[in-house]
């Protein structure tokens, strides 16, 4: 993303021999067409190259990153050096090189030098600690940070040689200032007037170092208000890291530390305060409405590949509160590794990797009720290690849309149908949709996973240590011969899913599961409802938690 050797100009530029006509802000970066991720990272540098024989080469370009560059010692003790003071040197670079001379006609040896005509909202820097040399660089400075820190403060800075806050300012000739700033302080009036910005750490990424697997990236990102007050109705902001499927709080001085031993700073991000003021950031699909529609409501002759589902009718277009009853199947692309030590314990060194291979989404009322609307199966490049049919109901071939009798789709469309239900505030219903859901990388924020979805307080804790123990019976109660209670009924009265798995069943049970929770609780409330929980508990119990032969009844 980031070079100083000639790039295509953009429109304007004059090309070498002659002096660039850099568009303006509203121009270069404000069009309609412009990304958001455009309009948020780019920074326009100008580079010049002046050639041997009097002709400057002057290019613009558009830059997304920048890359940090460190003094070398030259073997001599690393001086104390400032934050922003490297940061300036690294955005406005000098470095000599070869370039081409188009008057020469031939490669000439050069200063390049870049700098910066508009800052970015979001500035990305990439701190390039790729060696022994800059570890110790970084090390070397946090060591002095810390020193000064202890004669000024109490707080730990051990670490820490990054600021919280920079400010940011480009002069009336071009010239580009950063220095540090004290977190939380304000600017004055006359320095906003020049034109200076304050810019805010906002998120780090170290690289956690392990000899045995690789090490790992996290994150730590600063989360705004705006997600709390939905959460907690209180306006506060909050770091957290971001470690796979782990998220959890942290102390800002554990986002801005770095021990290089074990944790190497990798991508640091600074964000214009107050930036957010010019951008809708609200969570919406970004893609062509349009297109989903026509996907969800074909209308066109099926084929034999679409004979597993209906597309939905425009009268059925989803609102708020529709109940879809959801069901994912999984494929595994890699094995789990895994060491087994003397004492019979065993350690993960590498998880096994799964990719979502079907989803299946059934009506969840009308006179369709139960019949599915999208049944997708994903196609992978990935070589697939274990198909997990008798989990799944996946078999080889399936995922080929050259061979498959399937509907085979992109995990890119299937996903967008999801974000447009989700988007039209539908709840799903089905079973482990948090792990699925997960999995798929999608956030919902109404979901039933089957009955135990409790709104009584008192009797939530209750609730919820049953389904834990009820769970894996019910559902087994569920896939086989309709087992008899001591009432004579059985739950639902089915009889599903003998030999292989199939989604569009599992997806219509955990509808008519939790309609005969919504039946139980209307009949005679939490009361009745732990009634028949009870008996199904015990039949368990007299079957030793073991599946029934099918000529019981």
């Amino acid at each position: 993303m980031e070079s100083l050797h000639p790039l295509p100009a953009l429109p304007g530029d004059t090309g070498a021999g002659g002096s660039t006509g850099l568009q303006d802000d509203q121009d270069s970066l404000g069009s309609p067409g412009d990304s958001v991720i455009r309009e948020l990272f780019c920074s326009e540098v100008e580079n010049r190259s002046p050639c041997l024989c009097g002709i400057e080469t002057v290019y613009s370009s558009l830059v997304l990153l920048f890359n940090m560059h460190y003094p070398d010692s030259q073997g001599e003790r690393i001086k104390e050096h400032d934050f922003a003071e490297i940061l300036k040197k690294s955005i406005c670079l000098q470095q000599r090189s070869h370039t081409w001379c188009g008057n020469c006609d031939k490669y000439q040896p050069t200063v390049q030098t870049r700098n910066i005509r508009r800052l970015p909202d979001v500035l990305v820097i990439n701190c390039e600690v790729n060696s022994s040399k800059e570890a110790e660089f970084w090390k070397v400075q946090a060591e002095y940070t810390f020193n000064k820190s202890m004669q000024k403060t109490d707080q730990d800075q051990r670490h820490v040689w990054i600021p919280a806050t920079l400010k940011m300012s480009l002069s009336k000739s071009q010239r580009l200032e950063i220095s540090s700033w004290p977190e939380g302080e304000e600017l004055s009036a006359a320095e906003q007037a020049e034109g200076a910005s304050l810019y805010d750490l906002v998120a780090t990424v170290p690289h956690i170092l392990d000899a045995g697997a690789g090490g790992n990236m996290v994150a730590h990102i600063k989360v705004g208000e705006t997600y709390h007050q939905r959460k907690e109705g209180v306006s506060r902001q909050q770091w957290y890291l971001f470690n796979d499927f782990l998220i959890e709080p942290i102390e800002q001085t554990e986002a801005a530390q770095f021990d290089v031993s074990w944790k190497v700073p990798a991508i640091l991000c600074y964000a214009k305060r107050n930036y957010h003021t010019k951008y809708d950031l609200r969570s919406e699909c970004q893609h062509n409405q349009s297109e989903v529609k026509s996907d969800l409501y074909r209308t066109e002759k099926h084929s034999k590949t679409d004979a597993t589902f209906i597309p939905l009718t425009v009268s059925e277009m989803p609102q708020a509160g529709d109940l879809v009853g959801l069901d994912a199947e999984f494929v595994k692309l890699s094995e789990e590794e895994a060491v087994l030590h003397s004492d019979g314990t065993k350690s993960t060194i590498t998880p096994s990797q799964m990719s979502v291979a079907r989803i299946t989404c059934v009506r969840g009322q009308g006179p369709n009720e139960g019949v599915p609307f999208i049944d997708d199966y994903i196609s992978t490049q990935e070589q697939v290690v274990d198909y997990l049919t008798k989990y799944s109901g996946i078999e080889p071939g399936d995922l080929d849309a050259t061979v498959s009798s399937k509907h085979v789709t992109t995990l890119k469309s299937t996903y967008l149908k999801l974000r447009f239900l989700i988007n039209a505030g539908v709840r799903f219903v089905g079973h482990g949709l948090q792990n699925d859901f997960r999995v798929i990388n999608l956030v919902v924020r109404y979901f039933i996973c089957y009955i135990f979805q409790i709104s009584s307080y008192s009797l939530e804790m209750f609730f919820y240590r049953c389904a834990l123990i009820l769970m894996f019976f019910i559902f087994c109660f569920l896939r086989f011969p309709k087992i008899k209670l001591s009432t004579r009924n059985s739950l639902l009265g089915l009889n599903i899913q003998g030999e292989t798995h199939d989604s569009t069943e599992d997806s219509c049970t955990a509808l008519k599961l939790y309609r005969k929770y919504l039946e139980l609780y209307q009949e005679g409330g939490n009361h009745y409802v732990m009634k028949v929980l009870y008996e199904v508990y015990d039949k368990g119990f007299q079957l030793n938690w073991k599946v029934p032969d099918s000529d019981m009844r």
